[in-house]
This record gives C-alpha cells, sequence and structure tokens, in this order.
C-alpha cells in the first residue's frame, strides 16, 4: 500500500512541473504548425470563421482545353512543407515558411506587388507547329532572340496560410489543459 506523504507529494509535483515544462511548449508548437499547413488543405485561412483564398485568374487547363481540378498554392509542395516548428520553449514558440529554396511565400501570406526590370538572355527557337485563324498547321522555323529587358509589374492577392488566428488560440488552450490533466492523473 503506496504511502502519501509530504515527500511523496514533493516529488509527484516535481515530476508534474518537468512534465509540463517540456510537453506544453512542444505540443502547442505542433498544434499552429499543423493547424497552417491545414490552410493547404482548405484552400484558405481559418480565424474566427474560415476565409477562402482568391481563385486563379487563369486555372490550369488540359491539351483538350477543359479545366484541370487544382489547388491553389500547392504544385510541388514547397511552401506548405516549408511551414516547420523551429523553436519551442515557454519564453517563444516560432513557426516559420519559406526560407532559401521558397523565397515567395512571405508575399503570397501577405499579399503585394512585385514591380522591377528583368534582363532575358538570348535564345534559340526550336523548330514547332502552329495553327492558324483557319485551323490549318504551318511548320515555323527555328529562329534567334536576342537578349533584352522588360519590365515586371506583377499583383499577388493576399493568400494567408499563418497567422493570428482565434481558432487556433482555442485549439492550444484544450492541449494545454489535456497536458495538466494527463500529468496531474500520471
Amino acid at each position: 500500500m503506496p504511502v502519501y506523504g509530504i515527500k511523496n507529494l514533493n516529488d509527484r509535483l516535481h515530476r508534474m512541473r518537468n512534465d509540463l515544462y517540456t510537453k506544453i511548449p512542444k505540443r502547442i508548437g505542433q498544434d499552429a504548425e499543423n493547424h497552417f499547413r491545414d490552410s493547404f488543405k482548405k484552400g484558405g485561412f481559418t480565424d474566427r470563421a474560415f476565409v477562402p483564398w482568391k481563385p486563379r485568374a487563369r486555372p490550369p487547363r488540359t491539351k483538350s482545353g477543359k479545366e484541370k481540378p487544382h489547388t491553389i498554392l500547392y504544385n510541388h509542395g514547397l511552401l506548405r512543407n516549408s511551414v516547420r516548428l523551429v523553436r519551442f520553449d515557454w519564453n517563444n514558440i516560432q513557426v516559420i515558411a519559406g526560407g532559401p529554396h521558397v523565397p515567395y511565400a512571405q508575399i503570397h501570406n501577405e499579399g503585394g506587388t512585385i514591380s522591377k526590370t528583368v534582363s532575358v538572355r538570348g535564345f534559340d527557337r526550336r523548330a514547332h507547329l502552329r495553327r492558324t485563324k483557319r485551323g490549318k498547321r504551318v511548320r515555323v522555323g527555328p529562329s534567334t532572340v536576342g537578349a533584352y529587358t522588360r519590365h515586371m509589374h506583377t499583383v499577388i492577392p493576399r493568400r494567408q496560410f499563418m497567422g493570428n488566428s482565434y481558432e487556433l488560440r482555442q485549439t492550444m488552450r484544450k492541449t494545454i489543459l489535456r497536458t495538466i490533466a494527463e500529468a496531474a492523473n500520471r
């Protein structure tokens, strides 16, 4: 029969404190990472309510011209997979997206305009077939295109996948309470 005294209680409280100190930051950090990655599955961001992303201006099409089913902001999965938990402790829980391999993460999350002058190298265009307005196929020979510069002005709509979220805070609160209950019952 176990004896419950001050020493045993003190040991249990010490173990509980260590469990909470190590488990809570990691669990709520993982909750945040999962919440932000779910934005890609849902196709929008959830704060108090779900806000869907603006659709593409020109959706991708098949060779026959039919519209392809597609997921916005998910072509190869680089942007979604760049969302990761970097630091978790009592003072700081940090989930980031992007990096050197995904430099476009911030502009997709916040929206904005890309306006700059771009230099295009010279290149050789291959021979190919082209259709005329009447549908006749015409062979076009190879040609050379010289180097040139052009001004780029592209507006990227805001498609938020990370940020402050009421639903995420509620999930974190439930995780903290569940972790405390687990540690207390142990």
